[in-house]
């Protein structure tokens, strides 16, 4: 059963209560519109409880039935001119290098092209792991249930992990991006970090290049109080990859954030085409915010601006937080 928040607060606990007084095993409290999966449900003295998929519980009587659970990030997205959600996308090529794209879901995207750097075979990158279709999802789902921030855009689907991420298989990745791959991106998401190793020169080099192309990339950062230092994870320490990292408004005021991170998320609870338990981390917010930057150049095309796509972006994001949605801390700095 598909269960929706109809009260403006309501506690998830470890379990339930019989005196609504005790807030001892309270784990977090959801407000309204949060949406979960009911799997097993028990009666007490102040009525039916329900657990979720995570083992936490809350009570009925602050919950509705709904028939399908619907998300659309493309509207709520927040700070952004509402023209550029009009574009959806239209137009715009986003590569994705991550775990693959699983087949089951692979028809809620429009994949123009795709690579797997574990076996060095084009179109073949089936997700074993299931990150990267979460990704996807963000970006450019558009599934009956999950609408992405740009479902219109064009997917590049590289693959350079089942699991962990190797050093050797994203050098391969990129390389076959940039030299072999026969359409070429505008964004280029990695929802994660690995070690330069060896390669951090090959890195450097190739990264200096797509930034020179105009390609933005974007890099997952660092999450909560790891984001309170001098180093940054890699590639997103890189200085042409965009930095995007994950903060929870609770320890905001802990120290001065790493001035090396662009973008910043609050503590968004996403969901995606292959996974509706709420889940957060830099690497979704890396996906929100080039979600975001996919409409923003898709409106540059539009009203055929003087300035340069690149020179229109950097301008624009000065003015908003393009990873910024209705339940998320608005932090924000380039």
């Amino acid at each position: 059963m598909k269960l929706q928040v109809t009260v403006n607060k309501l506690n998830r606990r470890k379990s339930p209560v019989t005196d609504f007084a005790n807030k001892s095993n309270v784990v977090e409290v959801v407000s309204n519109g949060f949406t979960f999966e009911s799997v097993a449900q028990i009666e007490n003295n102040l009525g039916i409880w329900h657990q979720d998929r995570d083992g936490f519980w809350a009570w009925e009587n602050g919950l509705s039935a709904e028939e399908s659970l619907q998300i659309n990030y493309n509207q709520q997205i927040q700070n952004i001119p509402d023209k550029w959600k009009t574009t959806v996308g239209e137009g715009i090529i986003v590569a994705i290098l991550d775990t693959g794209l699983s087949s089951s879901f692979q028809s809620n995207f429009n994949i123009i092209k795709g690579y797997n750097a574990i076996t060095n075979v084009e179109d073949e990158f089936e997700d074993n792991f299931g990150h990267g279709t979460f990704v996807a999802g963000i970006i450019a789902g558009n599934s009956e249930n999950i609408k992405g921030i740009a479902p219109n855009v064009k997917l590049i689907i590289v693959k350079i992990a089942d699991h962990f991420f190797d050093t050797d298989f994203a050098a391969r990745g990129i390389k076959w991006l940039d030299e072999r791959c026969p359409v070429k991106p505008d964004i280029i998401n990695i929802s994660a970090d690995f070690p330069a190793s060896t390669n951090a020169d090959f890195f450097a080099s190739k990264f200096t290049l797509f930034n020179q192309k105009g390609i933005f990339v974007f890099a997952a950062a660092e999450d909560d109080s790891k984001l309170f230092g001098n180093d940054l994870f890699f590639p997103a320490s890189e200085p042409n990859v965009y930095a995007v990292g994950k903060l929870n408004a609770d320890i905001v005021n802990q120290g001065e954030i790493n001035d090396k991170i662009e973008f910043i998320c609050g503590d968004i609870k996403f969901k995606s085409v292959n996974e509706f338990t709420p889940t957060n981390g830099s690497s979704y917010s890396t996906a929100s915010v080039s979600g975001a930057v996919a409409l923003g150049l898709a409106s540059h095309d539009l009203e055929q601006s003087n300035l340069t796509r690149k020179d229109y972006i950097d301008q624009q994001i000065q003015r908003f937080s393009a990873a910024t949605f209705d339940n998320a801390l608005k932090i924000f700095r380039l």
